[in-house]
């Protein structure tokens, strides 16, 4: 199942209080040729589904390319007397302002990063954490739409690095409009699945003071159950459909062990692949999905721990607090 192409290109697209990175064609592939050999009405392409229900916040979003742009503004106020803002110098000039602006932010917002091994649940209290007057947050995972970690890939794929960095400038943006003197961060590599953290960002978050966050081992092993498991699962079945989205699933659950074969020596990676093969069958003919816990426990305690601990090592200096979920949310509604 594949999505449908886009005619317009998602960094294009739009501009406002955020760029969506599921950007919707005013008019299709196929419309837009017709259009452009047969000049037919543009009303007739574009329809009474996208006018009637989204052109009044869609309006104040968009960027308009040229060739069939021109027509759409034309026809849009034509319809409806609603102007559309133009930027000048289009969305390069547009582009080049918000890299400008990731590079301003990166120097003026006080980064403050959340830390904790791997299955802490650092997305889980950044969900929870209220926005204060000095501190705001934001989910670079879910900007990302990716987890973080090899096993961190969703069904659909990630935005465009373009779509990101343009995205997380507005972000950027809109928090130093609010005047949030601070902004909670999770920890991250410089790339977060196969997109990039712009150096600037990798770099104020290199000297950034953390917060460490420490879970016991049961609900370490609950959250990553939740999160490889239970919810990964449900997303490929929704995607895929039940037989395909679990063999699908299998095999990312498969190729994600498969890549740090390396890292975990040749041994260690047969075992764990055999449990998680057994893991695999015991869910698929006895609908019981407890064993995964086994090969997920010694995913966290052999391979991410002593990991983890070596590079906190390295930034231990950096640690202004450490606690469980409640104390760490305390602490930083003081800051």
């Amino acid at each position: 199942m594949q999505p449908r192409k886009n005619h317009f290109n998602t960094g294009n697209a739009f501009f406002g209080m955020y760029i969506h990175r599921h950007a919707t064609a005013i008019v299709g592939d196929t419309d837009r040729t017709v259009f452009e050999q047969h000049h037919i009405d543009l009303a007739g392409m574009a329809g009474n589904r996208f006018v009637n229900t989204v052109i009044d916040n869609f309006l104040r979003q968009m960027i308009w390319p040229g060739g069939v742009g021109v027509h759409a503004q034309q026809w849009l106020y034509e319809k409806t007397g609603k102007k559309i803002p133009r930027i000048k110098g289009g969305y390069k000039a547009l582009r080049q302002f918000l890299l400008q602006q990731l590079d301003a932010v990166a120097e003026t917002m006080q980064f403050v990063i959340l830390s904790g091994r791997t299955g802490t649940g650092k997305t889980l209290l950044l969900d929870q954490l209220e926005d204060t007057a000095n501190l705001g947050k934001l989910d670079l995972e879910k900007l990302y739409h990716h987890r973080g970690s090899v096993f961190g890939k969703h069904v659909e794929p990630q935005p465009s690095q373009i779509d990101i960095e343009n995205t997380l400038a507005i972000q950027l943006l809109k928090f130093q409009y609010s005047k949030q003197c601070r902004l909670l961060l999770e920890d991250e590599s410089p790339c977060i699945g196969a997109r990039r953290i712009p150096d600037n960002i990798v770099n104020a978050m290199r000297h950034a003071p953390i917060l460490l966050l420490e879970t016991d081992a049961d609900e370490r092993i609950d959250i990553i159950f939740d999160e490889y498991i239970t919810q990964a699962l449900s997303e490929y079945i929704n995607f895929y459909g039940e037989e395909v989205g679990f063999e699908k699933w299998t095999q990312y659950l498969t190729t994600a062990l498969d890549k740090i074969q390396r890292r975990l020596g040749g041994k260690t990676h047969a075992e764990l692949k055999t449990i998680l093969h057994e893991a695999v069958q015991k869910h698929r003919n006895h609908n019981n999905s407890e064993q995964h816990r086994e090969w997920i426990a010694r995913l966290l305690f052999d391979y991410y721990d002593p990991m983890y601990d070596y590079q906190l090592n390295k930034k231990s200096d950096r640690i202004i607090f450490n606690g469980n979920r409640k104390q760490i949310i305390d602490y930083a509604g003081k800051l």
